[in-house]
């Protein structure tokens, strides 16, 4: 599933009519291309350089500056853009505009520190920006800093109320730290603000998914699709909504749509490649999660998922490969973590399993896949009531995320446990023969 990170939209800094120089007067024809930045950066990167060269020493270059960096940005030259909001920042420190685009740009370029530095200095330069916390929000959705983010965005909606990046961050937050009630609740006020907002059905559709209400889903996405039918987002979701209800056959259809809208899409691929990997078909799931990484060669969840897979061919040091490699990329990742236990503990590595399984539960303490992974792996080490405690455990946990994966691990939980304690039972019956064995004959030859 993906989740849609909404990140303030992107402001270009308007120039005021012509700037005069010493040796003349600025192009208007120049000016007006220069503040086109946003929507023409083709013909406003030669314009505002122009202007630049003009312009020497005389004001107004933070401005022009600002306009060629956020042209550079919209082509994606994230280099070049951040180097003009320098510039722009370096000529007029308080330029709110230079600083807020700039932490876009940091942004995108997955340099969050720097990214919330600028924004910082947004919200010191106009404390009552709400954009300014919600930009701020957004980063530190994306370093894991979810209570910080939630008080941002609490901060934004007492500035502006009707704020919808403050909703919708929030409610990602919320869904991060498993609120799903509360981030439900942020995502229906998204919709209420936003009724065209695709983003905020795809991200509601992503809650209900993790509360197990599939239909629910399938109704945000199939919105979602009729609002931007050329998203390939919601039409890969929708196909991992119809795999969880076990419709193999209209998860595909929707995987295919999405990679023919975009062949290029890692995340499409690594959905369908787990509809191949449930209908038991392991070499098309390989392949495509081989073409996921060759899209997208850091994306750790498509290593995570092919390395499972060469675990279950029984390939387990291309499984260890793989899986090391998801795990250096997200090593915070419970699932990433778990897969690896598995394959350790396949290879008869049962401490070094037993520490990944311990860690994801850190991170993640409601897994009863992970909490059957462990009790496994402590019945192999020969550790029967922790593995006793762990198989109960597994079954007390709810299965309405992947049901039908949790459904598998929870019936293994059940049979190990039943096994288990039929063990244990046999085990203390003997102990207690053996009791009776010992003491037995010196109870008889005392008078």
């Amino acid at each position: 599933m993906t989740t849609l990170l909404n990140v303030a939209r992107f402001l270009a800094a308007l120039l005021v009519g012509a700037t005069s120089i010493a040796n003349g007067t600025v192009a208007a024809d120049d000016t007006e291309l220069c503040n086109t930045s946003a929507k023409n950066p083709d013909e406003a990167i030669p314009a505002c350089t122009r202007l630049i060269d003009q312009v020497g020493r005389v004001g107004g270059l933070s401005a022009i500056y600002t306009n060629r960096g956020t042209a550079w940005y919209r082509k994606g030259q994230l280099d070049n853009a951040i180097s003009d909001f320098s510039q722009a920042i370096q000529r007029d420190p308080n330029n709110v505009i230079a600083y807020r685009n700039r932490g876009l740009s940091w942004h995108r370029k997955r340099q969050f520190d720097s990214a919330i530095v600028d924004f910082s200095e947004v919200i010191r330069l106009d404390p009552n920006s709400a954009s300014g916390y919600t930009d701020r929000s957004a980063s530190l959705i994306s370093k894991g800093e979810f209570d910080s983010a939630i008080s941002d965005c609490n901060q934004a909606i007492k500035i502006d109320n009707r704020s919808v990046a403050a909703y919708q961050n929030r409610g990602l937050a919320w869904h991060a730290k498993g609120a799903l009630d509360r981030a439900l609740q942020d995502f229906d006020k998204v919709v209420a603000l936003a009724q065209q907002s695709d983003a905020a059905r795809n991200n509601r559709a992503a809650v209900f998914i993790d509360k197990g209400n599939f239909d629910r889903a399938i109704e945000d996405y199939n919105e979602a699709i009729r609002l931007a039918p050329k998203d390939w987002r919601a039409l890969s979701s929708r196909g991992e909504a119809w795999r969880l209800k076990g419709d193999m056959n209209r998860a595909l259809a929707d995987h295919d749509a999405a990679i023919r809208l975009d062949p290029h899409s890692a995340d499409a691929y690594n959905n369908r490649a787990l509809v191949w990997r449930d209908r038991g078909e392991l070499q098309k799931a390989i392949d495509d999660y081989s073409q996921a990484i060759l899209v997208n060669p850091l994306y750790a969840l498509a290593y995570g998922n092919r390395g499972e897979i060469w675990r279950l061919t029984g390939d387990f040091d291309r499984s260890l490969i793989d899986l090391n490699k998801a795990a250096e990329l997200a090593p915070k990742d419970p699932m990433i973590l778990t897969m690896r236990g598995e394959t350790l503990r396949d290879r008869g590595q049962l401490e070094q399993a037993l520490k990944d399984f311990d860690k994801a539960l850190e991170i993640s303490p409601d897994g009863a896949v992970v909490y059957t992974d462990r009790a496994l792996t402590l019945e192999k080490m020969g550790d029967l009531a922790r593995a006793h405690a762990d198989f109960k455990k597994a079954l007390s946990l709810p299965s309405a995320k992947d049901p039908a994966t949790t459904r598998t691990a929870q019936e293994t939980a059940r049979a190990r446990l039943a096994a288990l304690e039929a063990k244990l039972s046999e085990e203390n019956a003997v102990v207690e023969l053996r009791f009776d064995s010992a003491f037995g004959p010196l109870f008889e030859t005392a008078p």
